[in-house]
């Protein structure tokens, strides 16, 4: 994260949940702004230079939603702002879609800001459970990761049918609302013609099309299946296939270079559990001619889909032989360690077969981030100025029937060194919490060996 929007994030959190580097909300709040229009700020979500989102809820409807505030501003940044919500109203007409976090309503503040109002997903992100499966060296197993191909592309076919091209298709947008996986984040999408050439350069690198890696005109739909092609590699395989150890340029090189040559060259290959049908598609998905990657539509049709997904975009029931071959993914119960490094004292999942002590003590941050103490004190976790120490009596608890990483259920959360955490932080403490047990869900659902 940039330093500006580590910052802002941290700003955020505080109780006010003041955007001070907002140019119409500095001499205001977003919490304070959202109770004229019967909101509760719960915690903030993420923030940047020119907006914010935060979790609330409806005061009246005691329904929970996110809200994405934009600065008032002018010339390119209130082009870009104008462009999101254009494309949010344009994909949320009618009933929307499903797959789709839609907008619900917008307000437009005294101060000039326009605040959306989201559909919230709150059992997290695909890219935090690749995560998880990657730290312990698995992967997805083949139907869910099939239903959630088939789910993104139910919702890519209706963008793309809208004249919409998300082009930021990655993990960390494809967000579960506890029952199904839904699309958000559309601030680089954009309303084009199926046959109009762009020219803006913008995604995330791993996630990068060749056109766009080598500076030419590109087509939007055709960008956002590539994307959605490593996406499917990464979930089947549990690592990128374009993979950089030098610069940002190396990586692009790479990525220009096309996903054959990488499978021939060794720096991409396929697990030995990978299906055939399923490499067809994804192979498809990476043709380096865009013209020839099949669309959000075919891919629904293609047979690997349909031979592990239901109509209804549920995966089918697990094989006898897939169900024992997933058997060894461990059984989480309680936290583990999000650094893992030498001398770490939770550097797996637990299980009922491999508790851990539970007077280990856990220091927080955020939505998924936990450390244990050995962690800590070694200098190598990430986010050390703003780790919350869960004091003695709040450990997070191990649980039952509903797996989780671990949340607070007594004592408040303090800072390492310093006085009880504000409301905003054990606000924030506590969503972690929520998120942590549906990541954790997620990974004893999902999650199998890779074999590497």
């Amino acid at each position: 994260m940039a330093a500006s929007n580590k910052k802002a994030f941290v700003a955020a959190q505080k109780e006010s949940f003041s955007v001070t580097n907002q140019p119409k909300l500095k001499h205001g709040n977003v919490a304070t702004d959202l109770r004229r229009f019967n909101f509760s700020v719960l915690g903030p979500i993420a923030a940047g230079a020119y907006s914010t989102i935060v979790r609330a809820r409806h005061l009246s409807s005691k329904r929970e939603v996110a809200i994405k505030t934009f600065a008032k501003c002018v010339g390119k940044q209130a082009e870009e702002h104008e462009r999101e919500l254009r494309v949010l109203r344009l994909v949320s007409e009618g009933e929307g879609h499903p797959n789709v976090a839609t907008l619900l309503e917008e307000y437009e503040s005294p101060q000039g800001a326009t605040h959306a109002v989201l559909v919230y997903c709150s059992g997290g992100s695909l890219n935090m459970l690749l995560g998880k499966l990657r730290r312990t060296k698995t992967s997805m197993r083949e139907r869910a990761a099939a239903a959630v191909v088939a789910q993104v592309a139910k919702a890519l076919a209706h963008l793309h049918s809208l004249g919409v091209a998300h082009r930021d298709i990655k993990p960390a947008n494809i967000l579960h609302d506890g029952a199904k996986w839904c699309i958000c984040d559309f601030g680089f999408a954009v309303i084009c013609g199926e046959d109009e050439k762009l020219t803006e350069m913008l995604g995330t690198p791993a996630y990068t099309a060749p056109e766009i890696a080598s500076g030419r005109a590109y087509l939007g739909r055709a960008v956002d299946l590539w994307s959605f092609g490593v996406m499917a590699y990464e979930m089947l395989t549990g690592r990128l296939p374009f993979v950089a150890r030098g610069t940002a340029a190396d990586l692009t090189l790479r990525i220009k270079g096309g996903f054959k040559a990488a499978i021939k060259s060794g720096s991409a290959v396929w697990p030995s559990h990978v299906k055939a049908d399923a490499k067809v598609l994804i192979t498809a998905l990476l043709d380096h001619a865009p013209q020839q990657r099949p669309s959000a539509s075919e891919i629904l049709q293609h047979r690997w889909v349909s031979a592990n997904v239901a109509p209804t975009g549920e995966q089918l029931p697990e094989l006898p032989e897939e169900a024992e071959e997933a058997g060894d993914a461990p059984r989480a119960i309680g936290w583990y360690c999000d650094v893992a490094s030498e001398g770490c004292l939770r550097p797996v999942p637990p299980s009922a077969r491999r508790p851990y002590d539970p007077a280990h003590r856990c220091w927080q941050y955020r939505e998924s981030y936990m450390v244990c103490e050995a962690c800590y004190h070694s200098g190598q976790a990430e986010h050390c100025e703003e780790l919350l120490l869960l004091e003695k009596g709040s450990e997070p608890r191990e649980l039952d029937a509903a797996p989780g990483r671990g949340r607070a259920d007594g004592a408040a959360a303090r800072r390492r060194d310093g006085p009880t955490a504000t409301t905003a932080a054990q606000a924030a403490t506590h969503e972690a919490a929520k998120m942590n047990e549906a990541a954790t869900a997620m990974y004893q659902l999902y999650g199998v060996p890779t074999g590497a």
